[in-house]
């Protein structure tokens, strides 16, 4: 979108929204207002490669729908030096990184896309199911999730 209308296409889009975001949308200079597109790939199917790894978005870019990418990336950068310190050889920590990473980051980027995929239901009825069952989702669940999503991932350094 051409920068001139992102401002009139936002305070359009927020119109009424709380907290003064119309405000700071309207204090806000035109130029200031950035456009990034998202775009979805596959995650790479190999992560290591002789003396070379990938790590984060270059391995498992995700969509934002679960806040992972950049949790995903730490936790790479944990694995990865744990690998490095534990492991004799360079590209065998960096397979071993690969095996400990490649499930799990797979996983992750699967559920964010889906839970996308469920954000982007218009139909009436679909949408009332998916309001009604996150409404009703025991909390207990959704700890569990956040703990698996944060929490449990990496272990120890």
């Amino acid at each position: 979108m051409p920068v001139k209308q992102r401002k009139p296409f936002l305070l359009k889009r927020y119109k009424g929204w709380p907290y003064g975001l119309e405000r700071a949308i309207e204090a806000t200079p035109e130029d200031a207002i950035l456009q990034n597109d998202l775009v979805d790939r596959r995650p790479a199917r190999v992560y290591a490669k002789g003396r070379v790894a990938l790590v984060g978005d270059a391995a498992h870019p995700t969509t934002p729908n679960l806040g992972q990418g950049v949790n995903m990336a730490i936790d790479d950068a944990i694995v990865l030096a744990r690998c490095l310190r534990s492991v004799p050889s360079v590209p065998a920590a960096l397979q071993q990184y690969e095996r400990e990473r490649l499930p799990r980051t797979r996983l992750v980027v699967q559920r964010s896309w889906m839970f996308g995929q469920m954000c982007l239901w218009q139909s009436g009825v679909a949408v009332r199911l998916r309001e009604t069952g996150l409404r009703f989702t025991p909390q207990a669940v959704s700890k569990n999730l956040l703990r698996w999503q944060i929490l449990d991932s990496v272990g120890n350094l």
